[in-house]
């Protein structure tokens, strides 16, 4: 009797150390979850290439390519402009567009002599996810 007592002790024992080491394996990935800065458009580009948690760190021009998000990512555009000059934001994945500034302006644009969409939320044989939580976009072509 006491045998089996002794074993139950050191099973829940055990179940308890992996759940332990489990929630702490979880608190660590989350930790670890880095934020991108970007402040050029080459580094943008990659940026959304990559995916994850981007954050804009100055003013800048996509002028030199379309920018395609294929992977979940979280935008914050941290007070500042991102401009779409002749080309367009196409997201085909699950992306999220913030401002973490207590002014909230943070801006999406394109330029008056655009010809495409600002923004285009998936394509022909992909879906695109589009949570805005706080912005503000300027589009002079409509």
């Amino acid at each position: 009797m006491i045998l089996k007592n002794k074993r139950k002790i050191g099973f829940i024992f055990l179940l308890s150390l992996i759940v332990i080491v489990m929630i702490g394996l979880n608190q660590r990935v989350f930790a670890e979850d880095e934020i991108t800065a970007v402040s050029s458009e080459s580094e943008f580009i990659q940026a959304i290439a990559d995916g994850g948690s981007i954050k804009l760190m100055e003013d800048i021009t996509i002028s030199s390519q379309h920018v395609y998000s294929y992977k979940e990512t979280v935008f914050d555009l941290n007070g500042h402009t991102i401009t779409f000059d002749k080309r367009t934001f196409i997201i085909n994945s699950t992306f999220t567009i913030k401002d973490t500034t207590t002014e909230k302006n943070g801006t999406i644009t394109n330029t008056a002599a655009s010809t495409g969409n600002l923004l285009q939320l998936g394509g022909t044989s992909t879906a695109g996810n589009l949570t805005i939580e706080s912005r503000k976009y300027h589009n002079d072509r409509w």
